[in-house]
């Protein structure tokens, strides 16, 4: 089975983003058994009038796949682009078949690779049947080592916003953020009709508003136990190394950033007993109490 994903990259335009655009289309472009569309969003047409998109219109054609570019430059708020791409959404609609059609929203510094591509059609419809999602987690290159950005503290996925279905483990993380969504026809359509779809009802979750317009379904109908319906499987105590996509941009561990990407998976994924569970249940109990 072929499928299509219709994908939607937000980028301000800045000369010096080309390189990460360069990151970003290679990957797309590698992708196996699937034709993409790629819809560049920016600021300006510089972008569109540029060799750079040129070239890259030529390199996705070769592969049956197609670039297109939008342009929004009318916005009082500079930060809203990154909303413009939902204008798509109904259009992509009308065409979308149920099981073979993803509408992917990616900002222009996210790598997704064909074996994360692979990861998400493997999990996607059994998650999905309990309105669940496969989510990413980013990270960034320091040293040879892979710094979570997103993930700032420790991820205990044995007691914590865990949930087992069949014999697969999987764990919402804390922030389940990726600077993304992916969605089928199905959860597109819940999408458009949730809060999560329009910036000022969209608030009930305080994000920053670009990082809102990311938010997809993620706190939409969340169950109490896992509080987003963005989850990663965990495999040897660790999650699926398929989920981890690259931050190109780098630009947290590259500023020596004191919290984001200051963990690394080994470090941040810990397994706990059942006495380490209830004295960090209690330290924490304890804590809120003086605070009060």
């Amino acid at each position: 089975m072929v499928a299509t994903f219709e994908v939607h990259i937000v980028s301000h335009f800045r000369e010096d983003r080309e390189t990460q655009l360069d990151i970003v289309f290679s990957a797309i472009n590698s992708w196996k058994n699937c034709i993409s569309r790629i819809v560049l969003t920016s600021n300006n047409a510089n972008y569109q009038n540029s060799q750079f998109f040129a070239r890259w219109q030529e390199k996705f054609g070769r592969k049956g796949n197609m670039l297109d570019s939008n342009v929004v430059s009318d916005l009082a708020n500079p930060r809203m682009l990154t909303w413009a791409h939902k204008a798509f959404l109904s259009d992509w609609l009308a065409r979308a078949s149920p099981n073979e059609d993803f509408f992917i929203y990616i900002e222009d510094d996210i790598e997704i690779l064909d074996s994360n591509i692979t990861y998400v059609q493997e999990h996607f419809a059994r998650l999905k049947k309990e309105k669940l999602i496969p989510g990413f987690i980013r990270y960034e290159k320091k040293s040879g080592e892979q710094r979570l950005v997103d993930v700032h503290d420790y991820e205990f996925w044995e007691r914590d916003r865990s949930i087992r279905i069949g014999s697969q483990l999987y764990h919402a993380n804390r922030n389940p953020y990726w600077a993304g969504y992916i969605l089928d026809a199905a959860l597109a359509r819940e999408y458009v009709a949730s809060r999560s779809f329009d910036p000022t009802t969209s608030e009930f979750v305080p994000w920053n508003i670009q990082e809102r317009s990311a938010m997809g379904l993620t706190y939409e109908s969340a169950s109490p136990s896992l509080r987003s319906r963005v989850v990663v499987p965990m495999v040897e105590g660790y999650p699926d190394p398929r989920c981890l996509v690259w931050h190109c941009s780098n630009n947290y561990t590259d500023s020596d950033h004191p919290i984001i990407g200051a963990l690394d998976v080994k470090t941040a994924y810990r397994a706990e007993s059942r006495t380490g569970y209830f004295v960090r249940k209690a330290k924490r109990a304890l804590d809120k109490a003086f605070r009060r």
